[in-house]
């Protein structure tokens, strides 16, 4: 059962720990039309912007999507002259929505060696990656997931999980359950205020995303007002 909803405010950002990291991008873009890894914000793909961020926080860095996307968006990442393609995994059942994205990323950064994972989506290109290091960092030894939360909705893609959960995860999916929203009732959970995350995200722009062509705009025009 989740615990207690925490006011963490006045707590500065934890030292740095050891981490992975995942960007879900498997999502079939329904509501935009078209992939949303893809999309154009000042000058990069989403994709792009995102990994850029991200990269140099945590190793290893990888995207988990649909198989019908490896190929593209391991060309969207690649970079002339690199020594390796980065690290792009597809889900084992795609149709089983994000929670299959999210236990997919687990299992294989837990078999990486990493015990602590930040997760990101790639139609949130303006994910700061002190947020995630700092929900990475609050991961105490009896907690399995911290996750933020607004008050009304819970934000279990932008957030941090002990990868041994992976196990648990797919016992969930085996038995149907699909909603990363009901997560809590499953794992040792830590709710975090929005109050705590603008301590680290002051405008709380991990938070901010694009699931329609109205909100595409939207963002598009913050970005470009804040550049």
């Amino acid at each position: 059962m989740p615990e207690a909803e925490s006011d963490q405010s006045d707590i500065p950002a934890a030292e740095p720990v050891r981490a992975g990291s995942a960007i879900l991008a498997g999502g079939q873009s329904r509501r935009m039309g078209s992939d949303k890894a893809g999309l154009e914000l000042l000058g990069e793909t989403f994709l792009q912007r995102i990994w850029r961020v991200l990269s140099g926080h945590f190793q290893p860095l990888i995207v988990v999507c649909r198989p019908d996307q490896q190929t593209s968006l391991q060309r969207m990442l690649a970079r002339p002259g690199a020594a390796a393609l980065p690290t792009v995994i597809v889900d084992r059942h795609s149709e089983r929505g994000p929670l299959e994205g999210l236990a997919t990323a687990l299992e294989y950064l837990a078999e990486a060696g990493c015990e602590r994972a930040a997760v990101s989506t790639c139609d949130a290109p303006l994910v700061q990656p002190q947020l995630l290091r700092w929900l990475a960092s609050q991961l105490g030894t009896e907690r399995e997931a911290i996750i933020p939360s607004d008050g009304k909705h819970l934000y279990g893609l932008t957030a941090a999980y002990r990868t041994a959960v992976w196990v648990k995860l797919r016992q969930l999916l085996e038995r149907g359950e699909r909603r990363i929203i009901d997560l809590p009732e499953h794992l040792a959970t830590e709710i975090v205020t929005w109050d705590a995350c603008r301590d680290v995200d002051p405008q709380l722009l991990s938070f901010l995303n694009a699931n329609t062509p109205a909100e595409y705009r939207a963002l598009c025009q913050q970005a470009t007002a804040e550049s």
